[in-house]
C-alpha cells in the first residue's frame, strides 16, 4: 500500500524522507543568524552550509544562505 498524493498518471510521488530535527539544527540556526547580524558573513555562512549538509530541506537556512549570498 502507497501512501501520499499521486500524480495524473496515478502513480504514487517519491519524496525523499524528511530527517528529524534536532536541537543542534536550531542552535546552529540561531549562531547562524547572529553571526549574520553581526556582520561575520564567512562564519555565516558556514554554519548555513552545515546545517544544509545534515538537512538539505531545512527552509530558513536555505533562504538565508540565498540573501547572504544575493
Amino acid at each position: 500500500m502507497t501512501t501520499g498524493k499521486r500524480n495524473t498518471q496515478g502513480m504514487a510521488w517519491k519524496l525523499p524522507p524528511l530527517k528529524p530535527a534536532t536541537p543542534a539544527w536550531g542552535a546552529w540556526f540561531q549562531q547562524a543568524l547572529e553571526s549574520h547580524r553581526q556582520g561575520r558573513l564567512d562564519h555565516a555562512q558556514r554554519l548555513y552550509e552545515q546545517i544544509l549538509a545534515a538537512q538539505p530541506r531545512h527552509f530558513g537556512a536555505t533562504h538565508m544562505l540565498g540573501v547572504l549570498l544575493y
